[in-house]
C-alpha cells in the first residue's frame, strides 16, 4: 500500500523534502477486513493515537496532518471519533466510507462558502 499511489509517497520525494522538510509515519493495518472488526478496529486506533502523540512529543512538529486512502481513511474517521482531542491539524482523507454523524463534533469544512456535499 505504501507504494501503490502517490499520496503515500509523495511527502518522501526528495524533492518536496528539500522544500518542506517533514517526519513521515506510515502506519498499515494487518488486513483489508480489519476496518470493520470490534473491538480490533478500535483498539487499533487506541493505538495510532498513542503512537501520533508520542510521535508528536518526541519530534516537537509544529503541525501535524494525517493523509489517508480507502480503509485508512474509514480508519481516520474511527480514530477522530474516538480521539476528538487527537492533536491533528488538518486531514486529507480520499475515498473513505465514514459516517458524518460519528464526526459531528468536527469544524465542517466549506470550499468558497459551500458545505461539503454528504451522502445518504
Amino acid at each position: 500500500m505504501l507504494t501503490a499511489n502517490r499520496l503515500n509517497m509523495a511527502f518522501v520525494d526528495p524533492s518536496w523534502q528539500e522544500e518542506h522538510p517533514c517526519y513521515v509515519l506510515a502506519v498499515q493495518c494487518p488486513d483489508a477486513a480489519f476496518s470493520n472488526v470490534e473491538p480490533q478496529r478500535s483498539d487499533f486506533v487506541n493505538e495510532l493515537a498513542a503512537l501520533i502523540d508520542d510521535a508528536r512529543a518526541e519530534l516537537n512538529p509544529s503541525r501535524t496532518y494525517t493523509a489517508s486512502l480507502s480503509m485508512g481513511s474509514r480508519l481516520t474517521y474511527h480514530l477522530l471519533d474516538l480521539h476528538p482531542d487527537v492533536a491533528v491539524d488538518a486531514c486529507l482523507m480520499a475515498c473513505g466510507r465514514g459516517n458524518e454523524a460519528d464526526v459531528k463534533h468536527l469544524v465542517r469544512p466549506t470550499l468558497q462558502g459551500l458545505t461539503p456535499r454528504t451522502q445518504s
